[in-house]
C-alpha cells in the first residue's frame, strides 16, 4: 500500500514488491559476506559451506525477484484499450 496526493491509499503492483524484495536479498547477501570476512579474519579460515549457500541462495533468489519484476513491470503497466 501507498498513499496517494490525495490521502487515500492505494495498492502497489507485484513489480514493486519484487523489486523491494530484490534489495532486501541483495542486503541480506552483503550483510552474509561482511560478517563471513570478519569470521575469516577472526579465525584465520573461511566460514562454513552452509554459509556459503546460505549467500548464494539469497544472492539466486534476489536475482529471481529481479527478473520477475523486469517481466511484471511492462506487462502490468501495458495500457489494455
Amino acid at each position: 500500500m501507498q498513499r496517494t496526493a490525495e490521502g487515500g491509499w492505494e495498492a502497489v503492483g507485484f513489480a514493486a514488491i519484487c523489486g523491494w524484495l530484490t534489495i532486501v536479498l541483495f542486503g541480506l547477501a552483503m550483510l552474509g559476506l561482511a560478517a563471513a570476512a570478519v569470521y575469516a579474519v577472526a579465525r584465520g579460515r573461511g566460514p562454513k559451506r552452509s554459509v556459503w549457500a546460505g549467500m548464494v541462495g539469497c544472492i539466486g533468489l534476489a536475482l529471481v525477484c529481479a527478473l520477475s519484476s523486469a517481466i511484471a513491470g511492462p506487462c502490468s503497466e501495458a495500457d489494455p484499450n
